[in-house]
């Protein structure tokens, strides 16, 4: 399926990432969803009346696994513009944040207002984004998205473990809060990602087309000057042969 839609080789731009949401991770994961579900309630194994909410739960599921560890499979498959190394920064920055998602700010025993933790949450909730910015402007697509599959982790794990800002105790409730930040840090890292890395194969390639023509016009340069010489050898050889007959 992924080679039908020409994705087998990686992303190749955003026209790739935009391609790759709407078929792989939303028609897919539908369909996903659709057959388990239909085989749960046709079992007796779900009440008809729980099936659309156990079929947005599945979705959701589904959709999310899609979006964070398919997408650091295919951007590993090819390798991009820029060289793949360690960036300390970017895992540093990636560190943090999944710490913030997974386990939640530090709060002192003695602060108990409603502000400072809804302001301690919202913190939680914008740090990862500038995680997967500069992971993405760093290291391209593949530290996008790796930075964002070790984010997504954390969140489900600490989420899952009964910490973290997302959790409250009910895990239908616990999956469609996450999603959101999954759905949204995914798609803008790997969109961020795959222009960047675009216009960076643009410019290193008009870089090398404008080496190539440099190349060119010298060995222009140089076949002119070698006709020159060779004129200006011929004329008195030819006086010389001349005169020889």
């Amino acid at each position: 399926f992924m080679r039908r839609l020409d994705l087998g080789a990686g992303f190749r731009g955003t026209r790739d990432v935009l391609v790759y949401f709407a078929t792989v991770v939303f028609t897919a994961a539908v369909l996903s969803a659709l057959n388990g579900l239909a085989w749960l309630v046709l079992l007796g194994g779900l009440p008809v009346a729980d099936a659309p909410l156990a079929g947005i739960i599945w979705w959701l599921g589904d959709a999310g696994g899609v979006l964070v560890v398919t997408s650091v499979m295919v951007a590993f498959a090819r390798p991009g513009p820029l060289a793949l190394r360690i960036d300390p920064g970017v895992v540093l920055a990636t560190a943090v944040a999944a710490c913030f998602v997974g386990i939640g700010p530090w709060m002192p025993d003695d602060v108990d207002s409603s502000a400072v933790t809804a302001s301690a949450s919202l913190l939680c909730l914008v740090l990862p984004y500038p995680a997967v910015t500069w992971a993405a402007l760093r290291m391209g697509l593949r530290g996008a998205s790796a930075a964002t599959a070790v984010i997504a982790l954390a969140a489900v794990v600490g989420t899952a473990a009964g910490a973290g800002p997302f959790q409250t105790g009910d895990a239908r409730v616990d999956v469609v809060s996450l999603w959101p930040l999954l759905a949204t840090l995914a798609v803008s890292a790997m969109l961020l990602a795959a222009s960047f890395e675009a216009r960076l194969s643009g410019t290193m390639m008009q870089a090398t087309l404008a080496q190539e023509l440099a190349k060119a016009r010298t060995l222009s340069e140089l076949g002119l000057l070698a006709g020159g010489i060779a004129h200006e050898i011929n004329n008195p050889l030819a006086v010389m042969l001349g005169y020889a007959r």
